[in-house]
């Protein structure tokens, strides 16, 4: 109970704080990026990770480069992450 508590304020601060696309974006997209790779909760839970990170210090980076906003520089990192691993799943079935 105590969990769900501490989940649902971090989640409201985050909210007041980064804005609703940025906290919404990284609670979903890597892990249905994750879901579409594993099969397993341990390697899901690895694989979600890595992908959220990877895509924080890369979005990071480019928005400073670039001087664009951080926030849906890395929410659009993570889409694009999430659109190749998709088209790449389907053009893997497609082979078969």
């Amino acid at each position: 109970m105590l969990l769900y508590l501490i989940i649902g304020i971090v989640i409201s601060f985050g909210v007041m704080t980064v804005g609703p696309l940025v906290i919404f974006g990284f609670l979903l997209i890597p892990a249905i990026t994750a879901r579409m790779i594993t099969r397993g909760i341990l390697p899901f839970c690895i694989v979600s990770s890595v992908i959220g990170t990877a895509a924080s210090f890369i979005g990071f980076y480019i928005s400073y480069r670039f001087d664009l906003p951080t926030g849906p520089t890395d929410i659009a990192i993570l889409s694009i992450i999430l659109v190749l691993l998709y088209l790449g799943k389907i053009s893997i079935r497609l082979k078969r």
